[in-house]
């Protein structure tokens, strides 16, 4: 008998057992891949915050996206913060950007990638290195690029601008969701609203609703236009309206965790009753939004406008899912959108207070459009206006040479005819590449075609449309024989920079040419105009604008006078850093002697004032070695100097500390400029604040400035006019005095310096869970005390803190009754409220009153013996009325204006 198994038997056993090992194989090496993709993904989340082991948890919906976080444990499962991470659009594709935020909201560190990084090497691609990562530990959110040390990666500004988008968007996730330190910014609410009105102390008040579904409120707005100032007003603002959202009514003060306005009582009566009405069933009723779908950038934007009875905008929401982060996304921010608040359509940019979004021109144009169809069916142009007259294009003739330049949006040609090594006619084409829009028009390509003629360069760049300019400008080097061949330029990497790019090697100005530069910062645009003779400057203007410039006549003139002087701003104008970093900028410009803001972005932060020089400081030995420390928010710094005939010889930089941002060429960078110029002159790109610290050491070495604690920092360009002091001994000369006061809001604290009888600096901090106060309110009150030693103009909204700051000014300057007021004098005002008229009696001794009485009579007196016995206690004891009695503000309020009067205030 044959036993032999047949051939097809021994084919099938061999494929089976083959398919077995395979996918054997198959799993074995799929559970390592995966295991591999665990493994990196550890790594990226230690790289945010250094853990034992990571938690997923719930993404929930909201304004701040995420597409995964995570809770950061310890070994015994504690959690010691979070980490998210959320994709943003670079300039070549998706970008990963994951960050970490301890417990505190402090964010410990940031890593940028993914899979689908592609951002350009050497450019955006250095935004995953740490010397740019690492700037944002330590902060917290919100981060603007170039301020507050997180600077642009040179050249990189669109990958540099995505990656602060997804940090911001992580950490205030994080700090809003997670750690509860913040609520999410107040949105407009866009759904139907009801409004009923009350008398209140002063007229009508007026309360505005928005229910959710379940009849809890969405919204809220109160308008008390005849109320009184600090009190009836009150219920307007957040700290009062936000107690009613998210309850239902009818309201009832004292319940559920609503308070009426102390001293209010009328005004709160009538909110409350107007409220109580809507709850119930009653109220106008206003229509809902009008809403448009238009076409940006990268694809749909939605518009959706509430109007008011006269056709003006009452709020304005627009959707951006597809726009540029740091772009065209940025129309959905309140920054843009509550430009139109209150205005009525047709708009247009540039009219009316409407200005675009710069770089965004795209978006930009789709919304004023969108919303001037959408109200009133008549669009309105958003970019720029163009010349008046079409400039006529001279005729191609003779030599004539072309160059192309390919852009992101679109191929731009340049044909020029050449005689005698000069452009004598020009001509600009251009048309949009597949996918993409050509940003220029007829009109920008006849004004640049103008200036290529007129000035054989492309000096003024068009509005909005930025890097086309500049491949126009590129082209135009290539003609004339002044720049690179196409293949050696850089990769221009943004969708529109903010500023234009410096001129590619120009010929030197003629002599008395008048060169303008415009330099746009955070808080003023500055315009430098020079008269440019033999190559230098012989004459110089700097002329500045804005909601918040800084730049005084004194500080315009002396940064003008250093540019005749040294060509070159040396010395930035103490307090004004960012203005004085602008022109010293411009100045480059104008002498080529510099690239463009790109390349070293400025540091957007105040530096401190200058140093009072020591007296008569012994020049150090020959030879001497000095040593001085510098501490920063990054590291401490060592500048060790030896210092031979009053100059410093060598210098050794050393640096340590967690987030230390300094390299070994870049201390060996700083230690040469001492040696060669004695000073700091130029800050190395990204450690600005490290290289203001050695700059302090070397003035310290030198003998040119004192240390901080040697003079109190006065942080203001020039002390205001002096205020005569009351007759009292004056503080000593630079004596700090800090007097805190207490509002219902807030604690507020004001401290300042004062010599020779007046206030020459001053700083005013404020905290509260209720407090109205923002940096630009501190910082303007701040400004009036040091320029007219006083408050005297109240911050719109925040009367009660302004108040108080002016008392507290009062208390420094220590302004006592006049010199008329004999020793012991009695002096008696009288005040009407609208309850009673009231006395107060007061004998003055020494400019302190020394005695009081008060006393008050009226159908309607709200006093009686023991709040009038109490308030004249406070009187003798403070010299003023510091804590107001409950439920009789206003009398309370007309008893210190008497005190007021009395001491001469």
């Amino acid at each position: 008998m044959n036993k032999k198994l047949p051939s097809w038997v021994m084919l099938c056993a061999v494929c089976l057992v083959g398919a077995l090992a395979l996918g054997l194989f198959n799993g074995l090496t799929a559970g390592g891949a995966d295991r591999q993709a665990a493994i990196l993904t550890d790594a990226v989340r230690d790289q945010a915050l250094d853990a034992d082991r990571f938690e997923a948890l719930e993404v929930q919906e909201g304004r701040y996206n995420l597409d995964s976080l995570y809770a950061a444990q310890d070994a015994e499962g504690n959690v010691q913060g979070y980490v998210g991470q959320t994709t943003v659009t670079g300039y070549g594709g998706p970008v990963e950007v994951t960050a970490g935020v301890d417990n505190e909201g402090v964010i410990t560190g940031v890593s940028v990638g993914g899979e689908g990084f592609a951002e350009t090497p050497g450019l955006g691609a250095r935004t995953r290195e740490a010397a740019f990562t690492d700037q944002f530990i330590g902060k917290t959110p919100t981060i603007t690029l170039n301020e507050g040390g997180v600077d642009t990666v040179t050249g990189a500004s669109t990958t540099s601008r995505a990656v602060v988008s997804g940090v911001n968007t992580v950490a205030n996730y994080i700090y809003i969701n997670q750690l509860g330190l913040a609520e999410e910014t107040e949105t407009a609410f866009m759904g139907q609203t009801f409004s009923a009105a009350e008398k209140g102390f002063g007229g009508d008040v007026t309360v505005t609703l928005g229910l959710d579904d379940e009849g809890a409120v969405a919204y809220m707005a109160v308008d008390t236009p005849n109320e009184t100032d600090g009190l009836g007003k009150m219920a307007s603002e957040p700290a009062f309206t936000g107690q009613f959202i998210g309850k239902k009514g009818p309201f009832t003060y004292g319940e559920d965790g609503i308070e009426a306005l102390s001293g209010a009582t009328f005004t709160s009566t009538a909110v409350i009753n107007a409220a109580n009405t809507i709850v119930n069933g009653g109220g106008e009723t206003s229509g809902g939004p009008l809403t448009t779908t238009v076409q940006g950038f990268g694809g749909d934007v939605t518009l959706s406008v509430l109007l008011n009875d006269d056709n003006t905008v009452s709020a304005l929401t627009i959707d951006t899912p597809n726009e540029t982060d740091g772009l065209g996304k940025m129309t959905s921010e309140p920054a843009f959108t509550d430009q139109f608040v209150g205005k009525a359509a047709p708009f247009t940019y540039g009219e009316d207070g409407i200005e675009a979004v710069s770089g965004a021109t795209v978006t930009s144009t789709a919304v004023i459009n969108g919303l001037n169809d959408l109200l009133s069916g008549e669009a309105a142009p958003a970019a720029a206006a163009a010349p008046a007259e079409k400039p006529t294009e001279a005729a191609l003739t003779g030599d004539v040479v072309t160059v192309e330049k390919t852009t992101p949006f679109s191929t731009i040609k340049v044909e020029a005819s050449v005689e005698g090594g000069k452009i004598t006619a020009a001509k600009v084409t251009s048309e949009a590449i597949e996918g993409s829009v050509d940003m220029l028009t007829d009109d920008s390509r006849a004004a640049l075609a103008e200036q290529i003629v007129e000035k054989q360069d492309v000096v003024d760049a068009i509005s909005g449309v930025t890097i086309s300019s500049d491949a126009v400008k590129e082209a135009v080097a290539e003609i004339l024989g002044q720049g690179a061949p196409a293949e050696e330029a850089a990769p221009v990497e943004e969708e529109a920079p903010a500023e234009e790019a410096a001129p590619v090697e120009e010929e030197a100005p003629a002599e008395g040419e008048t060169i303008t530069v415009e330099k746009e910062t955070a808080f003023s645009t500055i315009k430098v105009e020079v008269v440019v003779a033999d190559g230098k400057i012989v004459d110089a203007k700097i002329t500045s604008e804005g909601a918040n410039d800084l730049l005084t006549d004194d500080s315009r003139k002396a940064l003008a006078d250093q540019i005749v002087e040294k060509q070159d701003v040396v010395d930035a104008i103490s307090g004004v850093t960012i203005s004085s970093d602008a022109v010293k900028e411009a100045v480059a410009e104008i002498l080529g002697q510099g690239a463009s803001t790109e390349e070293a972005a400025p540091v957007e932060e105040e530096a401190p004032a200058e140093e009072a020089a020591p007296a008569e400081e012994a020049t150090p030995a020959e030879g001497e070695t000095i040593t001085v420390e510098k501490e920063t928010a990054f590291s401490t710094i060592k500048v060790e100097a030896v210092v031979a005939d009053g100059k410093i010889v060598d210098a050794k930089i050393t640096s340590e500390g967690a987030n230390d941002l300094l390299t070994d060429d870049s201390r060996a960078a700083l230690a040469d400029q001492i040696v060669e110029k004695q000073d700091i002159v130029d800050a190395i790109s990204g450690v600005t604040i490290s290289s203001d610290a050695v700059k302090e050491a070397v003035a310290e070495i030198l003998g040119q400035g004192a240390s901080t604690e040697e003079a109190a920092p006065v942080e203001e360009e020039a002390p205001a006019e002096e205020a005569a002091p009351a007759e009292e001994a004056a503080p000593a000369e630079g004596e700090t005095i800090t007097v805190e006061k207490e509002t219902a809001f807030s604690t507020i604290k004001v401290e300042a310096v004062v010599a020779d009888g007046k206030i020459v600096d001053c700083k005013i901090t404020s905290e509260g869970e209720n407090d109205l106060l923002n940096d630009d309110m501190r910082a303007e009150l701040a400004a009036q005390i040091v320029e007219k030693q006083d408050v005297v103009d109240a911050i719109s909204g925040v009367t009660v803190s302004s108040k108080a700051i002016k008392e507290a000014v009062a208390e420094i300057l220590g302004q006592g009754a006049p010199a008329e007021s004999a020793e012991g004098e009695t002096i008696t005002i009288e005040k009407e409220t609208a309850f009673s008229t009231i006395k107060v009696e007061a004998v003055v001794a020494d400019g302190k009153i020394v005695d009081c009485k008060i006393t008050s009579e009226g159908e309607n007196d709200l006093l009686n013996d023991d709040m009038r016995a109490e308030l004249a206690a406070q009187i003798v004891e403070k010299q003023d009325v510091v804590d107001a009695i409950s439920g009789v503000t206003v009398s309370t309020k007309a008893i210190r204006e008497a005190v007021a009067e009395i001491l001469g205030h």
